[in-house]
């Protein structure tokens, strides 16, 4: 009977051993799915924190991009505008729609240059850019204008 009694013991111990095993095997699923759920989480943390880099070096790029023309730009200008006592006001518009034209194509190619490495479109063909060639094209039909006019005027340029 003792004999008996220690099987039992034994078997009722392992049925218990055996429950908790069973606990524990649930309860490692369910962290096992929790571990899994927060590897999607940091996977997408990281796509987000690429994409918000990217497009913080596209706004500085863009704004580094803008100086620099308007920096080159200014300075042409200044040194043209200095030298207009002497020029005639034709040459001085003129010189003025060219450098006109020169700032706006630089500040969209600079643009176009950020938006391709960031990876963003920067120019949309459908709201910006039919904007840029129309300021584009008044700005070569007032340089053909000015010229003219010049021609009319006073002849050819004598620089």
């Amino acid at each position: 009977m003792v004999k008996l009694y220690d099987h039992l013991s034994i078997e009722i111990e392992r049925n218990r051993d055996h429950s908790s095993l069973k606990q524990l095997s649930a309860d490692i699923s369910v962290e096992r799915n929790n571990l899994i759920n927060v590897k999607d989480n940091i996977s997408k943390l990281n796509e987000s924190l690429n994409n918000h880099q990217i497009q913080l070096v596209s706004v500085l790029g863009i704004f580094s991009a803008i100086i620099f023309v308007f920096v080159g730009g200014f300075d042409f200008l200044s040194s043209a505008i200095t030298s207009a006592k002497e020029t005639e006001i034709h040459i001085l518009i003129c010189t003025v729609l060219v450098a006109g034209f020169f700032f706006l194509n630089m500040i969209v190619l600079l643009l176009w240059v950020i938006g391709k490495v960031a990876h963003v479109d920067t120019i949309s063909f459908k709201r910006g850019y039919p904007l840029v060639l129309v300021c584009t094209d008044v700005l070569i039909i007032s340089m053909l204008i000015v010229v003219v006019l010049h021609l009319a005027n006073y002849g050819p340029f004598v620089l």
